[in-house]
Order: C-alpha cells, then structure tokens, then sequence
C-alpha cells in the first residue's frame, strides 16, 4: 500500500516539473511586427482596393500581383502609391493577391470579388488569353494586343529576338537576322549593311561584290536606325531639323493647331459678353476656358456645341479670359467693364421740349415790356 502511495507521488511530481521545463516557442520574424505587411482588401464594383501598412503607415512601393484562382492568369499587377493602395478593376472571381516588398515578407490573401451582375457590368470579354486572337492576352476581362517590338508574338507571349539593331550587340558584331554576328575586317570592306555600324551602310559599287562603309545622311525630324534614315513625319516639334509653325499657330502632339477666344472687347457692370472659341478656324466646341475677375477669383465652364459661353461683368476694371488645353493656357484675352453713367437711368427730356424752351422765353420777355410800355404810359397820362 505505501508502495503505491509513493508511486502516485512521484507521478504527480513528474507531471508537474515536465510542465515547468517545457521550453517556450519563440517568435519569428514572420511574426514580428517589423518585419510583417498588414494588407487588406476592399472588393468593389467601382474598384477592388488592395490597401498595405507596415510599422503602422502605409506602405507606397510595394508590389500587388493578383491572379486568377480559378485558372492562374495574371489579372492585374502594379506598386502601391502613396497612400498604400493599389486598385485593380475584376469581379465575379475569386482571385490570390500577393504583396512583396524587399524590407517585408511576402504576404498572400485570397479574396472573392463582388459578382458582376451586382456592378451591373457587361460580362467580360475574355477570361483567359485563349479566348483572344494569336496576338493578344486577356487583361482585366478584355483582349489587349500584346507589345512586342523587338520580337515576334507567339502562344499569347512575346518572344524576344536576341538583337533587332546594332545597338544591342558588341561593337565588334552586327545585328544580321536578329542574331548578333562578328563584322568582318575592316580591310575586307563591306557585302550587307549589317557589316557597318548602325549609323553607316555599305556602298557596293555595281560590279563589285564588296563596298565600303558609308555614313548615312541626317536629313533632319528624324533619326537614323538601322542603317538608314527614318523620318518622323511631324508637322512641327522641336527636336533636331523639325518645322515650326506659322505666326499665330501652336505645335502641339507635332501637329500645328490654332485656337482662338473672341469676346467684345468692353462691357458695363451687369452685363454678359457672349464669347466664341475656336480651333483651327472651327468652333472648340466643350473647350475648358477660365475667366479672371479684377479681384483675381477665378469661374471656370466649358463652351457649348457651337464653342460659345457667357460670364457676368460683376465688378468694374479688367477681366482675362483664358481658353485651355491640357490644362494650359493657350489663349488670352482681356474684356474691359465699365460702371454704368450716374444717372444714365433717369428719363431725359426730349428734343421736341428742349427745342420750344427758346421760343417760350421770348414770348415772356415780349410781355414783360409790353407790360412796362403800358405802365409808363398810363403814369404818363396821369400827370
């Protein structure tokens, strides 16, 4: 019996120093705050909002990849701006969103997005790249055509050649076929343009096999590539050898454009201008255009369909008017108020009146002596 109750003691003890040498799990940096993303997502008809934070701020920089759960197509990527945010536009999916960042861990959340028939949004023209042409990828629900200028579109990806110019090859090679190959001797001349560098070609004379190394002329508004000169075909611009415009004409996206604000060059308080804007000689019709009062407040508006609008004349002294393009100024004018005449509104005699007034006075001078004729006469006869 004492064996037994010694046997339980010694249990009991056992149990208890186990539970007191049991060593503690200690945190790792997954889960330490300074090296952990918080990152929350607000899914949207208007947009869906990938919102990331460290150390309590928000995190600008960071980069948002998200995919398709369903298929592991990319449907959108991008950086968080300052604010922490990244907005992606997709619905009716369930999509993964990584977030990655060089002083974070990586962080993955998974997230259904709103259906589209709640955002009454047309359903998505593609879901996948193979429901596009060979061309093309499937981006945020819609066939976009792939960029690929150095290279050739294949399987929906661009395939990148090794060299579309001798730019992209050593010195001593030549980009021939989209592959870079050595340029042969210098003393053995030239048989392709490809043996030159890119701003030469090789001038083979008609009864030889090989030429030698020209450069190619500058005709200016263009640059020289690939052995050739290629022009840019700008109406004006300023880079090298590019045309101006003529007096009174603006270069703008390399195309000569003229625009125009008229409006009366004077007015009274009280009083609207009607103005009319143009571009290149056709009414600016939905044109910004602000208005500068004498006390330096701003209005803003936009012309109608025929390019016209109105402002009020509230203060005396000078107005600008400004017509805008791509926020800038591209025309000034300036409108002078007036304040109305003192008594312009009083009723003024007419002619008729003022022109009897001579004629009334005479009258009255007539009989005043004809009064004092018959005074005197009558005094006269009395004595």
């Amino acid at each position: 019996m004492k064996l037994m109750t010694i046997f339980a003691v010694l249990l009991v003890l056992g149990f208890c120093f186990s539970g007191t040498f049991t060593p503690q799990p200690q945190p790792s940096e997954d889960d330490d705050p300074q090296y952990s993303m918080q990152v929350a997502i607000s899914p949207s008809c208007d947009g869906n909002a990938v919102s990331v934070m460290a150390k309590g701020e928000n995190l600008s920089g960071a980069h948002v990849s998200v995919k398709d759960v369903s298929n592991a197509n990319l449907v959108a990527w991008g950086d968080t701006g300052a604010d922490g945010t990244f907005v992606f536009n997709a619905c009716g999916m369930k999509v993964d969103v990584k977030v990655t960042s060089e002083d974070y861990d990586s962080q993955v959340l998974t997230q259904q997005l709103v259906d589209c028939g709640q955002c009454g949004a047309p359903e998505p023209e593609c879901t996948e790249s193979g429901q596009c042409a060979a061309a093309a990828a499937c981006v945020d629900g819609a066939c976009e055509p792939i960029p690929c200028e150095c290279g050739k579109v294949e399987n929906h990806q661009c395939v990148r050649y090794a060299c579309c110019s001798d730019s992209q090859c050593l010195s001593t090679q030549s980009c021939v076929d989209h592959s870079c190959v050595e340029k042969p001797p210098a003393e053995e001349g030239c048989s392709q343009d490809g043996d030159c560098t890119q701003t030469q070609y090789c001038a083979i004379p008609a009864t030889h096999n090989t030429g030698s190394c020209e450069d190619v002329v500058d005709e200016g508004c263009g640059q020289i590539l690939n052995h050739t000169f290629a022009a840019y075909g700008y109406e004006c611009g300023t880079e090298k050898g590019c045309p101006s415009c003529q007096a009174g004409y603006e270069c703008r996206n390399h195309k000569c454009v003229q625009n125009n604000v008229a409006c009366p060059a004077s007015g009274v308080v009280g009083a609207s201008p009607a103005c009319d804007a143009s571009e290149n000689g056709q009414p600016c019709a939905n044109c910004d255009y602000v208005v500068t009062d004498p006390s330096g407040q701003n209005s803003t508006g936009r012309t109608d369909q025929n390019g016209t609008f109105t402002f009020p004349l509230n203060l005396p002294g000078t107005y600008r008017v400004a017509l805008l393009k791509d926020g800038q100024a591209v025309k000034i004018i300036e409108v002078k108020s007036m304040p109305k005449a003192q008594g312009e509104e009083t009723e003024k005699p007419t002619g008729a009146s003022s022109d009897m007034t001579p004629i009334i006075v005479g009258v009255l001078l007539l009989l005043l002596l004809a009064g004092a004729i018959l005074f005197w006469k009558s005094r006269a006869a009395k004595k």
